[in-house]
């Protein structure tokens, strides 16, 4: 659903930002939402690089690859990508098997 412009036609929002018509004056709010994704668990007998996807919050577009020690093989996804909706994809886990 749009804001009546100063012509008429309605203006449009979407996420993080809304136009609002008053007069013929436009005023576009714009709001920062920093996206994070919460830190990984710790991969048993493999490690997640960098480290600091196992340590703190990772911003949006962070990707965090995964392997395993010499000896076991990773099941599971190779990566994992912080993405917009603040949650990890692939949603599967990954485990080392030896």
């Amino acid at each position: 659903m749009g804001v009546p412009g100063p012509s008429g036609p309605p203006l449009g929002y979407g996420p993080g930002c809304v136009v609002v018509a008053v007069a013929d004056v436009v005023v576009v709010v714009i709001v920062v939402v920093e996206v994070r994704c919460s830190e990984l668990p710790a991969l048993v007998d493999g490690r997640i690089s960098p480290a600091s996807c196992t340590s703190r919050p990772s911003p949006y577009g962070t990707v965090c690859s995964l392997s395993c020690r010499r000896g076991y093989k990773l099941s599971g996804p190779r990566s994992r990508q912080c993405v917009e909706s603040g949650r990890w994809a692939p949603d599967d886990d990954s485990i080392c098997v030896g």
